[in-house]
């Protein structure tokens, strides 16, 4: 990033408030240059970088000062009660590097005010916002697949979705960009409020309202009361789905105009055709397209991208160009083919993303081989968790596969429905990883199909390798 983002004193009033270190003569010894870019961490500092120790669970972010300014970092913004509570990285920096150390209350409350100073001197972005509890980074994507086929769009690099995430992300809005798309993401209640001050979108779109994050948020209405916050002062616009049936929630009496996205209301899309493990052949204005997202979730992302798109005028040429481009990230839904046919769906799981999967699953009518789940526990679902496990081996009972491989200890719920209700090959419930690679690769055949998912903690993506290459 060669732009300028901030001259000293423009980034200095955009925290709220500081103070200098001991030994700073004046704000004059924090820079040499104005700011190019920000950075959490420090093996992304460079030249002319101010770098923000962040507290986290894991480590402290004020440990990595001494490296940031190593690696090219003007300042480092840090906590007064980091200095106060442990001072001992700050006495290991040396003296030119103590004096460029900025003090706030709140490192990362001052990172968040930055981000949305920085984003008021875009007034011409045009701020698409993009929240749910499923699909907010592949209809992110989409959304940009589309945009950047008309003009300059910028998004989320991956999931940086956070508070701290879309801070850091915000960063790299430029002059040159008429379009942001950027997901929006929450775990806990207040932190919609926190994202919407920061980005503020003009459009807003709701994916879905699910069981994801449902033991932090504590309810499906909470989920769509606090979900529904992105429809902040700043929206000019909301998109939910038609079939959502928490519509008065999420819009709340907050006064934004809603439109519905969907089979019967994005009538642009007039026709849709399976294509199995390939995807779909939409007819969207008459012209027949490729779109290689597999699963009926994947095609209301579809609808959702459409809908949005045709609102701002993007021409019908830049919409077909970008529902062809798109692929599948990494972990949502990645078809991984082979002597077994692995479907990589492991970056997260919750009750809904699962029920959908496994749906789909179904409606392959699979004939080359077997059908083979290897499935991770299902995190953050609370009060909720044994309940919706012994739901999934419902809906793993409908699929008939011939194997089925259980990792988590929540997946015991899962198990015992299994061992009544359903008959297969082989049946494995686990806590060990090792067992579970290893009776899972064992197991499968030339033409089986595998889906792998599982939450995000149980890191289920280290499962694929294993599978595709077990014959």
């Amino acid at each position: 990033m060669n732009d300028m983002l901030f001259t000293p004193d423009e980034f200095l009033s955009s925290m709220g408030g500081f103070r200098l270190a001991k030994g700073a003569r004046s704000k004059d010894d924090l820079f040499d240059v104005p700011i190019s870019s920000v950075c959490a961490d420090s093996r992304e500092a460079e030249r002319h970088s101010i770098f923000f120790a962040l507290p986290g669970e894991r480590t402290d972010g004020h440990r990595f000062i001494e490296d940031a300014f190593r690696r090219g970092a003007s300042s480092a913004v840090a906590q007064v009660k980091n200095l106060s509570e442990d001072p001992s990285w700050f006495l290991r920096l040396s003296e030119p590097m103590k004096r460029r150390v900025i003090f706030t209350e709140s490192s990362q409350e001052a990172l968040q005010k930055s981000a949305a100073a920085w984003l008021a001197k875009l007034p011409n972005l045009r701020r698409i916002g993009v929240t749910g509890s499923c699909g907010k980074t592949t209809t992110k994507e989409l959304i940009a697949s589309i945009l950047s086929c008309e003009n300059s769009t910028v998004k989320n690099p991956g999931n940086r979705n956070s508070t701290i995430g879309l801070a850091l992300s915000l960063f790299n809005v430029r002059t040159s960009h008429r379009y942001g798309v950027f997901e929006m993401g929450i775990s806990s209640p207040g932190e919609m409020e926190i994202l919407a001050d920061m980005y503020r979108p003009q459009r807003a779109v709701v994916t879905n309202i699910g069981s994801a994050h449902i033991g932090t948020l504590g309810s499906m209405e909470t989920t769509a009361k606090e979900k529904g916050k992105i429809l902040g002062a700043s929206a000019q616009l909301g998109y939910i789905h038609e079939d959502c049936p928490w519509t008065d929630l999420v819009a709340g009496k907050r006064g934004v105009p809603v439109k519905f996205f969907g089979a019967r209301h994005t009538g642009a899309i007039d026709r849709v055709s399976a294509r199995g493990l390939s995807g779909w052949v939409i007819r969207y204005r008459g012209k027949m397209i490729s779109y290689p997202l597999i699963g009926y979730h994947n095609l209301v992302n579809a609808y959702c991208a459409v809908t949005l798109a045709e609102d701002l005028g993007i021409s019908c040429d830049a919409i077909a160009a970008g529902l062809e481009n798109i692929s599948a990230l990494e972990g949502r839904g990645r078809v991984i083919p082979g002597s077994v046919t692995v479907i990589e769906d492991c970056y997260n799981a919750n009750a809904d993303s699962m029920e959908t999967m496994l749906s789909y699953i179904r409606s392959l009518h699979w004939r080359r081989g077997r059908i083979g789940l290897v499935l991770g526990s299902m995190k953050e679902l609370g009060p909720s968790s044994q309940e919706y496990h012994r739901k999934l081996g419902e809906w793993i009972s409908s699929v008939h596969p011939a194997g089925v491989f259980l990792y988590g200890r929540e997946m015991e719920q899962t198990s015992r429905v299994l061992s009544k209700s359903c008959s297969p090959e082989r049946l494995l419930f686990t806590d060990d990883f090792v067992e579970l690679q290893r009776e899972a690769s064992v197991f499968v055949r030339p033409g089986d199909l595998v889906l792998v998912k599982g939450s995000r903690s149980m890191e289920m993506e280290r499962m694929v390798p294993a599978l595709c290459t077990a014959v």
